[in-house]
């Protein structure tokens, strides 16, 4: 492969790249690229006057390459204005100046999140960096826009991560055809009023409001939830899950059971101390 297919390969204009090599380090493809000087004019006051004053090496994520990861050594210049003194870097194409992950790179993982059954870890894998890397970048080019409240709403949490300071997000599923609403940063209620309430905020008088529509919600005994369901969805009916209301009766008989046997221990033990004293 010479280097005009590297460079298009790499999203790259030939014209820019002055070489491109390719070697195998640690079971990871190092792509190591020179670029060609880009900058002849100074952005502070645009004098001609400018020189290189050092070669800079920038480290990127790369896409994979023969199902490997790889990495792109970034080799361009430094320059300084002879007229007005100030330095600068030349122009990198391949990311900007506050990433780490090359823009084809961002392509190939948001590429691999598409499927419903993708997970951020395995992603994650294939390309070698953290998964934070790639939530952080699925939050930032991804919105999902909310589904329409449905008839029958349910809703729970779920265990997020343990070292978040909100350790549960939210969920709401719709009942009848087993689709997720929409998924909430915090169980909170703080968070989950403000949410809720800015639905059908905009709306007019007269209007028929989407909270209005939902005739059922479930969820577990969780007092917030219990709290939220109260204020936002008045016209609707309240379920609990069968699951905690026989776990909620389960637990008082267990409370009762302990209640009684603590009762006959104690009096037994009060017997036995009244006879063994009297002998």
């Amino acid at each position: 492969m010479d280097n005009k297919e590297l460079c298009y390969m790499l999203d790259l204009d030939p014209d820019t790249v002055e070489d491109v090599k390719i070697t195998r380090k640690d079971e990871k493809y190092v792509f190591s690229i020179v670029m060609k000087r880009q900058t002849y004019e100074c952005p502070e006051c645009h004098s001609s006057h400018v020189n290189i004053k050092a070669n800079k090496s920038k480290k990127l994520v790369g896409a994979q390459f023969n199902n490997c990861p790889s990495i792109y050594m970034i080799h361009f210049k430094r320059l300084c204005c002879r007229d007005c003194g100030s330095s600068f870097y030349d122009h990198v194409p391949l990311a900007d100046e506050t990433t780490k992950i090359a823009r084809v790179t961002q392509l190939h993982i948001l590429e691999d999140l598409k499927p419903f059954n993708s997970v951020f870890a395995s992603v994650a894998r294939k390309y070698d960096i953290s998964t934070t890397k790639v939530i952080s970048l699925f939050d930032e080019n991804v919105q999902v826009k909310r589904h329409p409240l449905p008839r029958i709403l349910l809703i729970d949490e779920f265990y997020f991560q343990r070292h978040s300071q909100q350790k549960y997000a939210f969920v709401m599923m719709n009942f009848e055809n087993k689709v997720i609403v929409d998924i909430i940063k915090s169980r909170w209620q703080n968070v989950l009023s403000d949410y809720f309430y800015s639905i059908d905020a905009e709306k007019g008088k007269g209007e028929k409001r989407e909270k209005e529509k939902v005739e059922f919600v479930c969820s577990d005994l969780y007092e917030p939830y219990r709290s939220i369901i109260a204020t936002y969805f008045k016209n609707a009916t309240y379920l609990v899950d069968h699951f905690h209301v026989v776990k909620l009766v389960n637990d008082q008989l267990n409370n009762t059971r302990k209640r009684e046997m603590r009762k006959h221990s104690y009096a037994r033990q009060s017997k036995e101390y009244r006879l063994l004293k009297f002998r």
